[in-house]
């Protein structure tokens, strides 16, 4: 089955799930470093309107899926999110200082998304704002949104980076992770403790309370200054693997740069790793905890600060932008 008629038999197989009628509204978007299909479903008398993105289930036909068992897990799925929705705040200024803040995306991949919003350079990656709904939804906030709530693209900018330098983050040893991620994924802890090393790694993994859109915590002056004092050092490498959380450790560890970057390029190329969507950058960053700077690893091996664009949100001083 070619994939216009998977996608026709999709629809009518969802529908044929619910009594209310369903306007099937398609439209290409551009999200998470991809082009794709995205089909809204509109349900008759109901303000919520879901979305699906049937390439990536005409994946899932291709590996054996009846067009019946994906429309039947969509299917719960939705009804689940209608059930359980969240309250969608009012667009207004006073909420969006309440729930707007930054997301990263890689700047290469997302060229028309960041045609439509307001954004930041941060090196190969830009800062986007989102308006936060729950812990792991959230909607772009783009020109049209910044117009209806009236306010300038530096008034937009700043709230986002209030919030962002704010927000919640921790940040914990990274087998300690590693461990709590496989309990919850119900592996047995004896294999666990098999599997994961016994002895401390030099990595430590960054993320926010609900490890979605963590890598923010890149543009947190307030936090990085706090892991610098954790981890004993005026200086931290950075690796942004996912747009959910980033890694640290000690540049006093012995490590060449160029083993840094090989090792993000071979974790990034592993899709079981690191999903497409997911992706953030292939770089490796430097953040100066005694002069506020973040800085990049160059093509020899060199970490500089310049090639970032200046943005007027506040007074720039010294060498290179202050984050």
């Amino acid at each position: 089955m070619n994939y216009e008629n998977f996608k026709l038999e999709l629809q009518e197989e969802i529908q044929a799930n619910f009594l209310d009628h369903i306007d099937f509204i398609s439209e290409t978007v551009n999200i998470a470093n991809q082009t794709l299909d995205k089909v809204t479903l509109h349900f008759e008398g109901h303000f919520l309107t879901p979305a699906i993105y049937p390439e990536k289930l005409y994946e899932e036909y291709g590996k054996g899926f009846s067009v019946r068992d994906i429309s039947d897990n969509i299917s719960i799925s939705i009804a689940k999110t209608m059930m359980e929705q969240p309250e969608i705040q009012e667009l207004t200024v006073e909420n969006a200082k309440k729930h707007i803040m930054f997301s990263l995306v890689n700047k290469e991949y997302n060229k028309e998304l960041l045609a439509l919003c307001p954004h930041i350079d941060v090196y190969d990656m830009a800062a986007i704002p989102r308006w936060h709904i729950s812990a792991e939804e959230s909607f772009l906030v783009d020109k049209n949104i910044m117009q209806t709530l009236k306010l300038t693209r530096e008034e937009l900018l700043m709230i986002a980076k209030k919030n962002t330098e704010t927000a919640n983050y921790k940040c914990r040893e990274m087998t300690e992770v590693m461990k709590e991620i496989m309990l919850k994924n119900g592996i047995r802890q004896e294999v666990v403790d098999e599997i994961v090393p016994v002895f401390q790694t030099p990595f430590y993994v960054i993320t926010n309370e609900n490890y979605f859109d963590g890598s923010c915590v890149i543009l947190s002056n307030t936090f990085l200054q706090k892991v610098s004092e954790q981890l004993g050092a005026e200086e931290l490498y950075i690796f942004l693997f996912s747009r959910h959380e980033m890694l640290v450790a000690n540049p006093k560890l012995p490590f060449e740069p160029k083993d840094l970057k090989s090792m993000v390029v071979e974790v990034n190329g592993n899709s079981l790793a690191i999903t497409k969507e997911d992706f953030l950058s292939n770089s490796v960053y430097k953040y100066n905890a005694r002069n506020f700077i973040l800085s990049i690893c160059d093509d020899k091996e060199l970490f500089h600060d310049k090639g970032r664009k200046k943005e007027n949100l506040k007074k720039d001083s010294g060498k290179g932008r202050k984050i």
